[in-house]
């Protein structure tokens, strides 16, 4: 019996820390990049071959003034890309504080028609969306462009922040 447990012991101990390290290298269903800019007018996310972009014009604006975000999505890849959308919704836009409370997001209080929906990128082929909102309250607030939750591939793209000011 020793001598079973004194060979198993190793086997034992590599499987414990296998399974330990699991949530280590679990893959998310969420792909964002980190690509930081404190200047840019766009951020960034990736998926594979596939690029979300989020640009505004400027970095600053008064309160209640349009703020303008362009959202697009392209298949940076050399062959054709089909990208499944379980419904009608493509993208999606969010504006936080900087104490991180959402202080707009585009899709709440939306519904949307549940229908599949194919979209067949050829290579650099993109769709975009643009979104025009605005924010009362001055100070400093970041963005982010999403893409809607895709069924193929199972994933959402979340953009880089854009950080903009309100005064």
């Amino acid at each position: 019996m020793r001598k079973a447990y004194k060979l198993l012991k190793p086997l034992l101990f590599v499987l414990v820390l296998a399974f330990a390290a699991i949530p280590l290298f679990r893959i998310s269903s969420f792909a964002i990049v980190n690509y930081k800019c404190t200047r840019c007018l766009e951020g960034r996310g990736y998926y594979g071959s596939l690029m979300l972009t989020a640009k505004v014009q400027k970095k600053t604006f008064t309160p209640g003034e349009n703020i303008i975000v362009d959202v697009t999505l392209t298949n940076t890849e050399q062959q054709v890309f089909t990208v499944v959308f379980p419904d009608r919704q493509k993208f999606d836009l969010a504006a936080w504080d900087m104490l991180g409370n959402e202080v707009y997001r585009w899709s709440k209080g939306k519904m949307f028609a549940q229908v599949i929906t194919p979209v067949i990128l050829q290579p650099n082929q993109s769709i975009s969306q643009q979104f025009n909102f605005t924010i009362a309250k001055k100070g400093f607030y970041r963005i982010k462009g999403e893409s809607a939750k895709m069924s193929q591939p199972s994933t959402t793209i979340i953009t880089s922040p854009i950080k903009i000011l309100i005064r």
